[in-house]
């Protein structure tokens, strides 16, 4: 019976180490990781992600303050998700072309001010808060108010690309 017993603990033993290196180097193992509180990145591949992710953002903002959106598309992935002012208003190809364009026209400015952003990397994905002062200028008056974006961000070919967006404001 003790022999059975050994030879069973020696074999689950044998079957845990497996596992764990069938384990190694796939997104399993990295949320593992997390779950675990381990950074599954060194702190200055992070920082460059990090960065990386600000410039993505900062490349959207910018063109919408340029009230010229070209080229936004390769910011997003092909099956984003945009969420505003709790509305689901699909990807961004479709939000581009059924919100953005036709609010755009109607703006002669728009502006975000006291911008912050927040970034937290974890493997491919990279997930954000921004809060900002947005000042829109339509019929020569001001509308102002606070807004709020949270974003999760997917490095695709090396590229990080918004997945999901969600802002919302108030006056």
């Amino acid at each position: 019976m003790k022999k059975i017993l050994l030879a069973m603990v020696l074999l689950l033993s044998v079957l845990h180490l497996f596992a764990q290196s069938m384990e190694a180097g796939t997104d399993r193992e990295v949320i593992k990781k997390f779950i675990r509180n381990e950074d599954p990145l060194p702190s200055f591949l992070q920082s460059r992600d990090s960065e990386a992710v600000r410039d993505v953002l900062k490349q959207y903002y910018s063109a919408i303050q340029k009230l010229d959106l070209s080229g936004t598309e390769k910011l997003f992935t092909k099956d984003s998700q945009i969420f505003e002012s709790g509305g689901s208003e699909g990807t961004y190809a479709h939000y581009l072309e059924d919100h953005l364009l036709p609010e755009l026209k109607e703006f002669t400015a728009f502006k975000y001010s006291d911008y912050n952003v927040d970034v937290k990397v974890d493997g491919k994905y990279a997930f954000t808060t921004e809060t900002y002062t947005l000042v829109l200028t339509k019929d020569n008056s001001e509308i102002k108010s606070k807004g709020v974006a949270t974003s999760v961000l997917k490095k695709v070919k090396g590229e990080w690309k918004i997945m999901i967006s969600h802002n919302s404001s108030r006056k």
